[in-house]
């Protein structure tokens, strides 16, 4: 579903904003990374990262925080080949003020494997803690 609302072609280093919902990443001209917007500013939205290129350079995503961590990947990960995607979604967990739920799926070769993880992250609370 590239090229709907939302998306984005990249094809050098490049940030995401938390608007950007589906990212075609070509890196035929060259291996480059992507920025993920910071969890805080990024709730409830999810980011779907694809390589659509069948060169051997690889797209790096990043996050912009070492507070902000992917489980099974921390701050960073690598897409090395053509159909190879990551989908991941933050949500302020209300039972716990303060932290962010980042989880991915999709993850794959382009062979159809995937798999599902979940991190806490640590944030601050999107309003104040009543008491």
């Amino acid at each position: 579903m590239i090229g709907s609302v939302g998306s984005v072609n990249v094809s050098t280093a490049t940030t995401l904003v938390p608007t950007d919902q589906i990212v075609a990443a070509n890196a035929a001209g060259g291996a480059f990374p992507i920025t993920l917007p910071p969890f805080a500013q990024w709730n409830a939205r999810t980011i779907r990262i694809v390589k659509v290129d069948g060169k051997y350079n690889a797209v790096t995503w990043q996050t912009s925080s070492s507070s902000d961590v992917v489980v099974g990947f921390g701050t960073s990960g690598t897409l090395t080949a053509q159909g190879q995607e990551i989908e991941i979604t933050v949500a302020i967990t209300s039972t716990t003020p303060g932290r962010a739920v980042a989880s991915t799926s999709g993850v794959n070769s382009g062979s159809g494997s995937s798999t599902r993880q979940h991190q806490t992250s640590r944030l601050q609370p999107s309003r104040p803690r009543m008491g």
